[in-house]
This record gives structure tokens, sequence and C-alpha cells, in this order.
């Protein structure tokens, strides 16, 4: 079963959140597109989702999963984020950072960097995160240079406590 296509709108709300918030992510997700046609599926396990071939026909899924909210629920639920801030390594399909943030507490913060910016923005296309980015909760850092927009975000906006714990993929 194949859904039609991504709520535009869903993008758009994060996208001005990012707008609001941070600023540098926004410009990564406006001045990109995907190098590789992806086709917006149900992932075996329902959920909706990005497939793509690669040049030798391997298809490959976003967030390297077939069924994201069965692995996102297993993986948030034996992870054990304490009463810190918690770092995630990529966005995956975003179910695990959904998830995560309703388990938090309203003032930890999840902070992620994604060097894939166009796979960031796919992400951004099915999960509405509008409300956690523009209350500080989701903090995302895109591309190549994630890494430095996150330092000096942080850098400039004290206040956020280091994370203490880092949510890892399976294939770490």
């Amino acid at each position: 079963m194949s859904p039609n296509i991504s709520d535009p709108q869903i993008f758009q709300a994060n996208l001005q959140a990012l707008k609001s918030r941070l600023a540098a992510t926004h410009l990564s997700m406006t001045a990109l597109s995907s190098p590789v046609s992806t086709e917006f599926v149900s992932g075996r396990d329902g959920s909706a989702t990005f497939a793509w071939r690669d040049e030798s026909g391997a298809t490959h899924w976003l967030g390297r999963t077939t069924m994201p909210t069965t692995r996102a629920a297993a993986l948030v639920e034996a992870f054990q984020p304490g009463t810190d801030n918690v770092f995630i390594d990529g966005l995956g399909q975003g179910m695990e950072v959904r998830l995560l943030l309703a388990r938090l507490a309203p003032f930890q913060a999840i902070i992620v960097v994604e060097p894939c910016a166009w796979a960031a923005r796919l992400c951004l296309q099915l999960h509405d995160f509008s409300r956690d980015i523009l209350d500080g909760r989701l903090l995302l850092f895109s591309g190549d240079d994630g890494w430095a927009h996150m330092v000096r975000h942080l850098g400039a906006c004290p206040g956020y406590m280091t994370p203490r714990r880092i949510l890892s993929w399976p294939w770490l």
C-alpha cells in the first residue's frame, strides 16, 4: 500500500520554524534537492517514508529501515535518557525523534546533527516538528557544516545543558 504524497503543509511549518530559530538549517533545507529520485512509500509497518534506487538498482530506505515505527519504538523503549539533553547523530527516518520528544520532560531537548541535508529535508516532509523547533526542544543542524553550525548556535544560546546521552543507531 503506497501513500499518495507527503503533506506539503508539514514541510512548510517546519521550514517556518527553522527560519525563526535555526536560520542556517533553514537555508540548507531551501537551497537543495535530493541527488536521487525519491518515492513517497509505505514501509513494511505501514509508516509513511521515502525510498530510492541507487545506480545499481538497489533500493534504499530513509533512515535505513523498511519499518520506521517498529524500529523507533524498540530503540526509544530501550533508551535511558536520564534528565539531561540528548544527542542524535542523524535523523534516521524521524520517528525516533518524534517518540523521544514525547517521552522526554518539557525542559529536555534533542540536539541532532544530520550530515545529509537532503535526508533531513525528507524527514521534515514526514514529521511536523515545528512546535518542538519553536520551543527549542529540537535543535537540528544539517549538511556538511552542521557540526560547525551546532557549535556556533550553542555558543550563542547559552542555557542548553550538554547532552549526556546519545541515542545510537543499530548500524553504528
